[in-house]
């Protein structure tokens, strides 16, 4: 009984540690991955939370480049990017030359 107890217990902490992790994404690569997309240099992209509701393989944000909002998204595998963002303007029109 208590041999099980204590697998419960780390089997519990073992999945919040997940849960924890999967909320988080790593921004350097983010944006790395906005700017090639824009056509720009990561130093000239700031990221922002964006208001898109989740879907499963999938991460949503906003990048900003010289004032204009970007809404981008990569496609994710267990919270790893697995490819290139896609962004598009807000704003409707073309992406920055």
């Amino acid at each position: 009984m208590k041999k099980s107890l204590l697998i419960l217990g780390v089997l519990s902490l073992s999945i919040s540690g997940i849960s924890q992790a999967a909320g988080q994404m790593n921004e350097q690569a983010l944006r790395e991955k906005a700017a090639f997309a824009l056509g720009v240099t990561q130093d000239r992209v700031t990221l922002e939370q964006s208001d898109r509701t989740p879907e499963p393989n999938s991460y949503f944000f906003n990048a900003r480049y010289q004032g204009k909002l970007y809404q981008c998204y990569v496609g994710t595998i267990q919270q790893q990017i697995m490819s290139d963002a896609v962004c598009r303007p807000t704003d409707g029109s073309d992406l920055p030359r």
